[in-house]
């Protein structure tokens, strides 16, 4: 089980909008510092809150994981979770990710449908053709382990539905997906198979109206894929706006003796659909050598507004990206996104002796905003320093998320850290070194159909997270040592209207 279950903790949910090309330093240059709340650089920064009302500790919101949609008129919808039986908290944005307004927790038990309430990992996905009274549906899912609950808004996001739910015996970490007016899929680890199952509404997630049509996994379409036990990790689930593809994405491991064996899942595969989700083809996008692994949360699928397909996707060190012009059947690639550089050393006394490896916050103010101090590894007081220090590189890259634009354009967002190892020897993302910094990164790409793409790449965030990041779902705390604090995954989603990217990400640094 990846991210389903939840320790109750704060963590600040915060949205990020920014300008593209112009605000962000040319591909091949070193990452410049970047202004949050000054409109010179067209980033905006803010605290996203449970309700407008108040700003105060109290009202943060006690939530992980944000995911984001848009509509076609410029309007946000974002979901974080509540964790296990607490249903989902919802916002949306009129004003173009400039602010939020809280819509309320969905996904609840009810007395019309008395089931055990979602709230684990949540998923939101927009229909791409208004229904008829002129608004976008919004669909909004969490995880229950006994069930997948999806709550419907039908006006934009004023209001949602009672949950209507798909029963199975036993899920994990279900995404969801619209076509047309009122057709939606979710998809979601099956628990007792082991296979990717896919459902389909066509009456807007209706109750009782869900299916199961299919299961992604398919090893009857491709030699090096087999049957779903033992070595498989899903991805999202992605349609084409008028339904004639979908897409699903998962990794896995090369052939039946490495599955066998639990070998690391080296192959990532596309799951592709022509007739609503029955059947899929899987097709390969990529294997790497032996001993890697893109196991970590989670691959990623997207498409641009010609129906290019992207993947997207971690070895745990860097982020990779393929795509497929003829509807998933080839692929080019990988291209490496992140841009990496000075490599601290983890046993430095100063980590300010590797030149270039930091920017420093240009809002840094140790008495008035409230964010951490960067400091050294000498615990003496002359040690501390004024600013708090952004990651200038991406060393280490994790749970990477997409969007595509226009033909061949995409915004790709990661958390990122200059560093590869702390001062304990461990890797940085089981470092218990708080030393090691980790930032929102996001890489973006005009030419990624050239068969060369090159990637514009910066840190667009404060410090979210100190440490280790581990990956390793609920077991995370069993040593008393690991912890969850930025859980699996975050969102981005564009702005029809201007292409502006709003990135929603948790931050446990209050």
């Amino acid at each position: 089980m990846r991210g389903s279950t939840r320790l109750w903790r704060y963590a600040v949910v915060s949205s990020l909008a920014l300008l593209i090309v112009p605000a962000l330093a040319v591909a091949d240059s070193s990452p410049q510092p970047l202004t949050y709340g000054v409109s010179m650089n067209g980033f905006y920064n803010n605290r996203l809150y449970a309700s407008n009302t108040t700003q105060d500790a109290s009202t943060l919101a006690p939530a992980a994981e944000p995911q984001i949609a848009s509509d076609n008129y410029g309007n946000f919808f974002l979901s974080s979770e509540l964790g296990l039986g607490g249903g989902t908290d919802v916002w949306s944005s009129q004003t173009a990710g400039q602010t939020f307004q809280y819509s309320g927790t969905v996904n609840l038990a009810s007395s019309s449908v008395p089931v055990t309430a979602g709230g684990g990992d949540t998923a939101v996905a927009v229909a791409p053709v208004a229904n008829a009274q002129g608004y976008q549906n919004v669909y909004v899912a969490s995880l229950s382990l006994g069930n997948v609950t999806v709550s419907t808004s039908q006006d934009g996001g004023k209001t949602y539905t009672s949950n209507y739910v798909t029963s199975i015996p036993g899920d994990d970490r279900e995404w969801v997906a619209a076509s047309g007016p009122s057709t939606v899929y979710i998809s979601y680890h099956d628990l007792a198979t082991d296979n990717i199952d896919v459902e389909r509404s066509d009456q807007a997630g209706a109750a009782g109206s869900f299916q199961i049509v299919g299961e992604a996994i398919n090893p009857l379409s491709n030699p090096d894929v087999v049957g779903a036990t033992n070595d498989n990790e899903l991805g999202n689930i992605v349609a084409s706006p008028g339904g004639r593809y979908v897409y699903q994405i998962f990794v896995a491991a090369v052939g039946a003796e490495e599955n066998t064996e639990g070998l690391p899942m080296r192959a990532v595969y596309m799951g592709v659909s022509t007739n609503g989700g029955q059947t899929f083809t899987d097709y390969t996008v990529t294997i790497a050598p032996e001993g890697t692994a893109f196991g970590s949360q989670f691959p990623m699928v997207t498409l641009d507004r010609q129906g290019n397909v992207y993947a997207v996707y971690s070895d745990n060190h860097n982020i990779y990206m393929s795509v497929s012009s003829d509807h998933g059947q080839t692929w080019s690639g990988p291209y490496q996104v992140n841009q990496t550089g000075p490599v601290l050393n983890p046993l430095s006394t100063n980590l300010l002796s590797t030149p270039g490896a930091f920017i420093a916050n240009p809002n840094s103010n140790p008495v008035a905003d409230g964010l951490p101090e960067a400091y050294s590894l000498n615990s003496s007081p002359g040690s501390y320093y004024s600013q708090e220090l952004i990651p200038a590189y991406s060393n280490t890259s994790i749970e990477p998320w997409a969007v595509a634009g226009d033909s061949g354009k995409i915004d790709i967002v990661w958390y990122g850290t200059n560093m590869t190892t702390g001062a304990d020897g461990q890797p940085a993302t089981d470092t218990t070194d708080d030393h090691v910094h980790w930032s929102v990164f996001m890489a973006q790409s005009t030419n990624a159909l050239s068969g060369a793409p090159t990637f514009t790449v910066a840190p667009i965030s404060p410090v979210v997270h100190r440490a280790g990041v581990c990956e390793a779902g609920v077991s995370c705390t069993a040593n008393g040592e690991d912890n969850r604090d930025l859980y699996d995954d975050f969102g981005i989603a564009l702005n029809h209207q201007t292409g502006n990217a709003v990135v929603t990400y948790s931050s446990d640094q209050l």
